[in-house]
């Protein structure tokens, strides 16, 4: 589902059993958590069999498929707007729980929780503070080199999407 126009600077949404999307992308920063279950994500050409606990990181652009078996996907977004009210630019991030250190992984889970907490209490400021300290975090230990920055510097959605659709 592509949600392009959602209006909030964080938000989330649930996948529930047995869904299958089509092929997307948004210019959010998903930060996807199997609550229970079974959940197939398929990005670009790879596909990651996720089981309860388990945390994927998609970057903005990234072509993907969420399919939920008999789990449901916890997907919190990161906007474009909240992303640049941080001040600097967020890396592109390479994580996945199942390849990270466990004490990381326990961190973020634990943030996740709170940011959502918060935003069911409606208390964005509060979500957005524990979507911080997520972002420092994956920042310090799993950016990696943005490959689709041009030789002047700056990337546009259109050249993300090119690239992404190329590459799917």
């Amino acid at each position: 589902m592509n949600r392009n126009d959602h209006k909030e600077r964080v938000w989330f949404q649930v996948h529930t059993e047995n869904e299958q999307d089509i092929v997307h992308w948004h210019e959010d920063l998903k930060i996807a958590f199997v609550l229970f279950g079974q959940v197939d994500m398929t990005i670009r050409d790879k596909t990651y069999t996720l089981y309860a606990g388990d945390l994927l990181v998609l970057n903005p652009f990234e072509l993907h498929v969420v399919t939920t078996r008999e789990g449901h996907l916890l997907a919190l977004h990161l906007s474009p707007t909240f992303l640049q009210s941080l001040g600097h630019m967020v890396p592109r991030f390479a994580f996945y729980s199942r390849q990270a250190p466990s004490i990381a992984v326990q961190q973020l889970r634990q943030w996740l929780a709170h940011s959502v907490s918060a935003l069911l209490a409606q208390d964005e400021t509060l979500a957005e503070g524990y979507v911080h300290m997520m972002l420092s975090l994956l920042s310090r230990d799993f950016a990696q080199p943005d490959t689709t920055q041009d030789q002047g510097g700056d990337s546009t959605a259109l050249q993300y999407v090119q690239r992404a659709v190329q590459t799917f």
